[in-house]
């Protein structure tokens, strides 16, 4: 799911616009860092999540890129769906009838 939605951009870009990470930085007990996956990010945590992953690049434990995903809106998709839907129809059922015939 992380790849169909995300790519990795330069940490600078994630305190702008709606970047959302698919990261999460944790410090074990030993110093080093441990990265975890984030499938659903949520937009509550996302200034905590940015912190710990600036926090990690000044320090130097961290590459210059991370994960990412844009949050867009879902209204956007749905408004594109219902304009598409009315314009052309059922597009299954287009696709199946001329599969079929």
């Amino acid at each position: 799911m992380a790849f169909l939605t995300g790519y990795k951009v330069k940490i600078a870009e994630l305190e702008t616009g709606y970047m959302y990470p698919l990261e999460d930085i944790q410090t074990l007990e030993t110093g080093e860092i441990e990265r975890k996956l984030l499938v659903l990010p949520k937009d509550e945590e996302r200034e905590t999540i940015i912190g710990r992953i600036l926090n990690a690049k000044q320090e130097g434990r961290l590459p210059n890129e991370v994960w990412a995903t844009l949050g867009l809106p879902l209204l956007i998709f749905i408004t594109l769906g219902l304009i598409v839907g009315l314009i052309l129809g059922d597009i299954i059922w287009i696709v199946l009838s001329l599969l079929i015939a």
